[in-house]
């Protein structure tokens, strides 16, 4: 991944002051997925393990204009991205909670926020449209296992390859778990990754929306490059280095301006990570 920064608000609603933060530095909060690839891509020592994230990827629940139940899983841009959107579902009631933490008036008893129909409708549309990184799944039919593959949103190599290296980071200890959201409405929250009590690791989909944040922040300009989304083409630059590598003549002929501009910015902010963790 290119230069990231790390932002966070371990205070009640800290949510919502951490996206602020990380937006007005020029950065955005990574997605499950690339904080998946980011800890595949690092060695065990480095803060993308020894953290816990509030990832940008979405976890929703509401129903389909067919009544069906459903869970949406989305990695990629939705409301509760948007400060100003979130501010409205956290407003508080000023009503002192006995720990002295605010009760939220928009919050579920199980604390997920009122989701916006538009957003959700346009969620389940862009599944219906195949859009990469977003999912609908049945509630009836949804279970915890499908946050080893689904709410990372890697490939099934990729899952594989992560519990194998989680496990040599943190042991057997493994906590995965998401709350029902049962609602009229549609509800939402963001995916943790890796909160959890104790030596353990897992994904976590029923963190309150009134609670701490962490997010592992990838530089604005770099979004399209580096979301979920952009992984087709990023791979396609990595296929020129590669025949590049191996015809080295017949390579350079059939890479175009374009594809030789972005490969040298891949290389350029690869090298810039190596630069900033010396």
């Amino acid at each position: 991944m290119s230069l990231y920064n790390i932002f966070e608000c371990l205070n009640p609603d800290g949510i919502v002051p951490t996206l602020e933060d990380c937006a007005a530095a020029g950065y955005r909060p990574a997605f499950m997925p690339e904080l998946i690839r980011e800890r595949l891509a690092q060695p065990k020592l480095d803060k993308i393990w020894q953290n816990w994230w509030t990832s940008a990827s979405l976890i929703a629940s509401g129903r389909t204009k067919q009544g069906t139940y459903v869970k949406v899983i989305a990695h990629v841009p939705h409301a509760f991205l948007k400060p100003k959107t979130l501010g409205k579902v956290l407003k508080h009631d000023l009503k002192p909670h006995y720990s002295g933490i605010y009760l939220q008036r928009n919050l579920t008893a199980k604390g997920a926020g009122k989701y916006p129909q538009a957003d959700f409708n346009r969620l389940l549309n862009l599944a219906e449209q195949g859009k990469e990184g977003v999912f609908v799944i049945p509630e009836e039919t949804f279970t915890k296992a499908d946050l080893n593959t689904i709410v990372w949103g890697v490939t099934e190599s990729e899952a594989k390859k992560y519990l194998v290296e989680r496990e040599k980071k943190f042991g057997p200890g493994w906590c995965n778990g998401y709350a029902d959201m049962a609602s009229k409405e549609p509800v939402g929250r963001l995916v943790y990754l890796g909160y959890c009590y104790g030596n353990a690791d897992g994904v976590e989909g029923g963190i309150d929306l009134s609670g701490r944040a962490r997010v592992f922040g990838v530089r604005a300009s770099d979004s399209e490059q580096d979301s979920p989304a952009g992984r087709g083409a990023k791979n396609d630059f990595q296929q020129h280095y590669a025949a590049l590598l191996a015809d080295p003549e017949r390579a350079v002929k059939a890479l175009d301006d374009q594809k030789a501009a972005a490969l040298m910015k891949v290389l350029s902010q690869y090298m810039a990570r190596k630069v900033e963790k010396i």
